[in-house]
């Protein structure tokens, strides 16, 4: 199906090849869908790309405190420095796509737990931007930078990521609301919404990032994080979710992350095996072979990886 994430690893299918499979495994019909643009500057030649997402490992490797209820983002504030350096690893190390530390800079909690202002709140974000992109420049090759916005389920400061907090639309639309114009004021291109429990959580952030002026032609990414090989945390079913967002026209992937490998490739084969297996690291680069045969596209690392998990995905991913 879409996209494959996982506490440590993650990938993602630009939307028109992910439709295409889902139509020819699923019988989804897509005749009525309007043609989609697809990921031009990554999916050049349909090849595979390597994604950090294991930042929050580095900056630990770095005896930096990623534990508190911010995780990572600590280090943004307090030692920018080693932001940059763990980014430079991580590139060095075979990644060519870049996520900013800005997953858990939920501008609330800012404000709340460090008495800062609005202001001093989104600067928080801009500058874990800032780093990014000034790695990314300093490197010959084009490395992109993809912007980071986490569930509402960062705003319950318990890393609770993964759940399904129950408040309102509008609490859920005002959290997407502040992220999104905050993240959309740094002029990146390409932004990524992630760890996203329910398919109605999903349609919520997607219904504000279409109400966001400075969001029109910038590449959108989206995953979720499922609980097993059929269903998001939520109780969604995956192939649901696939037919519900996979025309959006503001979608140019959708993917899984947090997820059991084996339960990826459950979602993506649409195969009811009831396979269980501890989600390590090695189950996840195994995988990746057959993930890429189901046009999955972005492989990442994810919690408690680091940069030599991601020199062994690109090297996997290399070979393919």
């Amino acid at each position: 199906m879409s996209h494959a994430v996982l506490m440590t690893p993650v990938a993602f299918f630009d939307v028109p090849m992910f439709r295409r499979f889902c139509t020819s495994q699923f019988q989804i019909a897509r005749e009525d869908v309007p043609p989609m643009s697809s990921f031009d500057t990554l999916f050049e030649g349909d090849k595979p790309f390597v994604v950090d997402g294991v930042l929050a490992s580095s900056l630990q490797e770095l005896e930096l405190d990623v534990n508190s209820n911010q995780s990572s983002l600590n280090s943004n504030m307090d030692c920018s420095g080693q932001d940059k350096i763990a980014c430079n690893g991580l590139v060095k190390m075979g990644s060519c796509v870049l996520i900013t530390d800005t997953y858990h800079a939920s501008i609330d909690v800012l404000m709340k737990t460090r008495n800062y202002s609005e202001k001093e709140a989104i600067k928080v974000i801009t500058t874990a931007v800032d780093i990014a992109k000034k790695v990314a420049a300093s490197y010959s090759r084009k490395i992109h930078v993809v912007g980071s916005i986490g569930p509402y389920g960062v705003v319950l400061r318990n890393r609770s990521g993964h759940s399904v907090p129950d408040v309102s639309e509008n609490a859920v639309k005002k959290y997407y609301d502040r992220q999104m114009n905050a993240m959309l004021s740094t002029g990146l291109e390409s932004y990524c919404i992630e760890t996203t429990p329910t398919l109605k959580e999903a349609k919520m952030a997607l219904d504000v990032w279409k109400s966001q002026p400075n969001s029109l032609g910038k590449n959108l990414w989206i995953s979720f994080s499922c609980k097993d090989g059929q269903f998001t945390h939520g109780g969604d079913h995956f192939y649901d979710v696939v037919h519900n967002l996979s025309a959006h026209p503001d979608l140019t992937a959708i993917g899984i992350n947090c997820t059991n490998p084996h339960s990826d490739l459950s979602n993506l084969e649409n195969n009811d095996s009831d396979q269980s297996s501890e989600n390590t690291f090695r189950d996840y680069v195994n995988t990746i072979p057959e993930l890429f045969k189901l046009n999955v596209r972005l492989f990442l690392g994810c919690c408690r990886e680091n940069d030599r998990h991601v020199n062994e995905i690109a090297k996997t991913v290399k070979e393919l």
